[in-house]
């Protein structure tokens, strides 16, 4: 399958491994081409439209697996990112992979770059957020427990 780099382009693919005689191979789509220049992510949609995977979807840039995170869930395909900023202005090649497994599907959706950086939470985030549970979960253990009177 044909795939450009490009700021604006969408892409669109289907890997899928199935064991027809024997163990199945892995399958995987790449390309290489430029990175542009002021690159700092990329996004991807992927899915299994509800079957569940037979393995892992691996991207590698340059042959380094680059780890992707989840920015959001949707009916069917998740949208995940990954930073590749470490790559920008190279050329490189690009690879989606279902790595070797039985009925391995993944259907590959919006393939983008994009110049925006990956928003990681900051330490008083992630401190503020666990300490908001901590004390919502200690009013609710202190209903339960002290909320009613013995007779």
């Amino acid at each position: 399958m044909f795939m450009a780099f490009s700021h604006w382009l969408e892409f669109t693919a289907l890997i899928y491994t199935v064991a027809w005689r024997g163990p199945a191979g892995g399958a995987a789509i790449s390309q290489t081409a430029m990175l542009p220049a002021d690159v700092k992510t990329i996004l991807f949609e992927a899915g299994t439209h509800g079957a569940p995977p037979g393995g892992p979807l691996l991207l590698s840039l340059g042959g380094q697996n680059i780890p992707y995170s989840v920015l959001s869930v949707g009916s069917g395909f998740t949208t995940y990112e990954a930073d590749i900023s470490a790559f920008a202005g190279q050329v490189e090649e690009l690879k989606f992979q279902a790595s070797q497994g039985n009925n391995n599907f993944w259907e590959i959706d919006s393939i983008q770059f994009s110049n925006l950086v990956v928003p990681e939470p900051s330490a008083s985030g992630i401190f503020c957020g666990g300490l908001a549970l901590f004390v919502v979960a200690r009013m609710f253990t202190a209903k339960c427990v002290y909320g009613e009177r013995k007779r």
